[in-house]
């Protein structure tokens, strides 16, 4: 097209894990009472670059995610100034790693042994764009998973692109392959074992294996 030469493409939200850590966190418990003392806790370090207009991703992403994770609309949270997470707040980066903390939370109880699932966020003051979210966890692998498949989704749903399976499925299909690991090899058994939506399996499937922790890593956490 002539004329374009000026134009700019806009730029997207970016979603970077840079690291997650299992532990005790003792620091982190005083920003949250709900924590449990015997729980410990899972450690995302992640990196949100909110694109060309912060608030408008964040708007997506709300809609997009409370559609495919409907319990989403149910977690009693709400922000320092008594809005509810899914409103957000002034600083829209802040309001996405918020989003995330309640995403991985949302995923996580559907892969632990644990009554109760709660988290915290927190803002560093440099870099600007990177947070500590610690969610309660008492098993890595499986936090580790929801972490991963989480942060995929919220970049995915800000920048408005293709459907997003059904996360709760996806972590249906993740809980199946963790009890019989052959069924990762043998898509079509995965989804009949796990009940997957037909119109969608493929790409549960896809992103099951994607996403899941190596055997290789798994053995190396238990030396």
């Amino acid at each position: 097209m002539k004329g374009g030469r000026g134009m700019r493409r806009e730029s997207g939200t970016v979603v970077k894990v840079r690291g997650i850590e299992l532990g005790r966190h003792r620091s982190a418990r005083a920003l949250n009472p709900n924590f449990a003392r015997a729980t410990p806790l899972i450690k995302l370090i992640v990196e949100i670059s909110g694109g060309a207009d912060p608030r408008r991703a964040f708007r997506r992403a709300v809609t997009t995610l409370v559609k495919i994770c409907p319990d989403l609309s149910r977690h009693s949270c709400i922000g320092r100034d008594g809005t509810s997470f899914l409103v957000g707040s002034e600083n829209a980066c802040d309001d996405l790693a918020h989003l995330l903390e309640h995403v991985v939370i949302d995923l996580g109880a559907r892969l632990t042994s644990l009554d109760r699932v709660s988290g915290v966020t927190c803002g560093l003051r440099y870099p600007a764009n990177r947070y500590h979210i610690f969610v309660e966890c008492d098993e890595k692998r499986s936090g580790e998973f929801a972490i991963r498949l989480a942060a995929w989704a919220l970049e995915r749903s800000t920048n408005g692109r293709a459907s997003i399976p059904s996360l709760y499925a996806v972590a249906r299909a993740y809980a199946h392959v963790e009890r019989r690991p052959i069924l990762l090899e043998d898509g079509a058994a995965l989804a009949r074992s796990a009940r997957l939506p037909p119109a969608e399996a493929g790409a549960i499937v896809r992103l099951v294996r994607k996403f899941r922790p190596s055997d290789g890593e798994a053995k190396a956490a238990k030396r």
